[in-house]
């Protein structure tokens, strides 16, 4: 998330400084030249650029600024005709400029939305199955390159389709709308929980050992067992969660690791959690998970 903010920010303030200096540069030749040419396609690259890398006030502002450029290096050439002329050119100018930096500034908003939209589950408004799967991936190749662990947690709710069947889809979307803001609450930023599914959820704990993983779901099911036992007795929480410190060949198979050990709580009596380590090398460990996995 921080990166992802400090490389807005750079590219914002690159698109203020090499876009102030390519208005004046052109507003400068444009000051220079004597001949009867228009340089208005050269000042629409800067505002275009301004427009979707910055900020749309500071395209507007550089709208206002080639505008009078434009004047400025027409009147120069044309002081010999009336001045209604052109400042009508320098209007038309206006408007056109001012209607392509709108248009790029909605086209890039419009972008962004969809970008963001196609990452979140719309019931829970956190991380859907695509986007989580698409960190898993790139969690798990940081963790790799630089020696860090990682713990991957699937849960499941109990006996929620008792809630859809006895007390309406509603209130069985408020429950999971619920599980997903109290387990973004208890996590870190750079952590991540996802919605993969009816009533499955995923939650990805970057550069998280075995015991400090441990703390943290331990914590998060006391959490919320005693938040979902106030309202709905009959519901509970199976957690199955891995530490990779070596990791298999797929995120697929990651996800079915974890998959596995949280049906193996259900199969075990539900409300619980199981919590493993894979590690190539050890041998009992990679049996218990290898047999999971086929499981």
């Amino acid at each position: 998330m921080n990166l992802k903010i400090d490389r807005e920010k750079i590219l914002n303030y690159l698109a203020i400084i090499i876009s102030s200096a390519a208005i004046l540069f052109f507003s400068i030749i444009d000051h220079l030249v004597f001949i009867d040419i228009s340089l208005s396609l050269f000042y629409l690259l800067p505002i275009f650029f301004a427009s979707w890398y910055g900020k749309k006030q500071f395209s507007y502002f550089l709208v206002l600024l080639s505008t009078i450029g434009s004047f400025i290096g027409e009147f120069q050439v044309k002081h010999h005709v009336y001045l209604l002329i052109v400042l009508w050119n320098t209007l038309v100018r206006l408007i056109v400029f001012f209607t392509i930096a709108y248009l790029i500034s909605s086209l890039k908003t419009a972008y962004e939305k969809e970008k963001v939209l196609s990452r979140i589950d719309p019931l829970t408004g956190i991380a859907n199955r695509r986007f989580f799967i698409e960190l898993l991936r790139s969690e798990s190749i940081r963790s790799v390159r630089y020696g860090h662990f990682l713990t991957l947690a699937y849960f499941d709710l109990d006996n929620f389709k008792q809630v859809n069947d006895r007390q309406g889809h509603d209130l069985g979307d408020k429950l999971l709308r619920f599980i997903a803001q109290t387990v973004k609450q208890q996590i870190r930023e750079t952590d991540t929980v996802a919605r993969l599914g009816g009533d499955e959820f995923a939650l990805l704990l970057p550069e998280t050992n075995y015991e400090a993983g441990q703390f943290v779901l331990s914590r998060l099911q006391q959490q919320l067992r005693t938040s979902i036992e106030a309202y709905f007795p009959s519901v509970s929480l199976s957690i199955g969660a891995v530490t990779f410190q070596n990791f298999p060949d797929s995120t697929d198979k990651m996800l079915e690791v974890a998959d596995s050990l949280m049906y193996r709580v259900k199969q075990n009596g539900k409300n619980n959690l199981e919590h493993q380590i894979f590690a190539t090398g050890n041998t009992k460990t990679d049996r218990n998970i290898s047999s999971l996995a086929k499981n």
